[in-house]
């Protein structure tokens, strides 16, 4: 009886190995293409071209580490952030190229390695500085920052204690009410507000001041259903090399240099 035992024992063993592995193999044959999304308006990070397809820095660095890997990237129809993040919890998509870490999507979603890192800032109307050291400082005034973003946990939870940011879901009606004095400040990381002047003709206008709010790592976010998580290590091995090696940060001064 005892031995009969062992037998069943070893067997499902055997079994759960062989299922273990199948499913792996299975994953690794079928990982042919990622599709992703992003932001349509976060530069140089995410952005919508002319053709209606997702690109910008995230898709640059991911061309170049996926070519070795034969994995082919395809573009998700264009969606607002919101639905975005919701395509991905049902793994309508594989990842979303570019996003910064909280809490609240590390149990939802699997982090890539970090790729970049970001200044966060303040844009003000030139006319209408004031001192910033603090976020202390912030308090009292009328902020603004985008619609159903993040800037990671602390800045949220202090936000949502204290400064009550209101939400905007586009890039050039926020450069307006600072513009016409509806908002004291925008948060928004420094090259996408650099940006976002620039495009409404308000570069001169409104400005960010020098003190940094925080520094923001941007990954990529994938699907815990997406057959390429058995990539993800080569994936995450090839950002840290073309970060380490300063090719990351030259595409992202080059995209700095085109803007400006």
């Amino acid at each position: 009886m005892c031995c009969i035992k062992c037998k069943i024992v070893k067997y499902c063993y055997r079994c759960l190995v062989v299922s273990f592995f199948t499913t792996f193999s299975f994953a690794e044959e079928h990982c042919k293409q990622i599709q992703y999304a992003g932001a349509s308006g976060w530069m140089p990070i995410s952005f919508v071209d002319d053709s209606g397809q997702y690109r910008g820095l995230v898709y640059d660095i991911m061309l170049q580490v996926l070519k070795p890997l034969n994995i082919k990237l395809v573009s998700a129809p264009i969606s607002p952030w919101t639905r975005t993040i919701d395509n991905l919890k049902k793994h309508k998509i594989d990842a979303i190229f570019g996003a910064y870490y909280n809490n609240e999507r590390a149990k939802l979603f699997i982090y890539s390695a970090p790729i970049i890192a970001e200044p966060i800032k303040l844009f003000v109307h030139k006319e209408n500085q004031f001192a910033f050291k603090t976020l202390q400082d912030l308090i009292g005034k009328h902020g603004i920052r985008p619609f159903g973003g993040s800037y990671g946990d602390l800045f949220d939870h202090y936000d949502k204690q204290y400064l009550q940011l209101g939400r905007i879901k586009s890039n050039q009606l926020m450069m307006k009410m600072v513009e016409k004095g509806r908002a004291d400040y925008v948060i928004l990381a420094e090259f996408d507000g650099i940006a976002a002047a620039k495009n409404n003709g308000l570069s001169e206008v409104i400005i960010p001041l020098d003190q940094e709010v925080t520094q923001l790592d941007v990954y990529i976010l994938f699907s815990k259903q997406s057959a390429c998580l058995s990539k993800l290590k080569s994936i995450n091995d090839k950002l840290g090399e073309l970060r380490r090696n300063g090719q990351i940060a030259r595409l992202y001064q080059y995209y700095l240099h085109d803007i400006q």
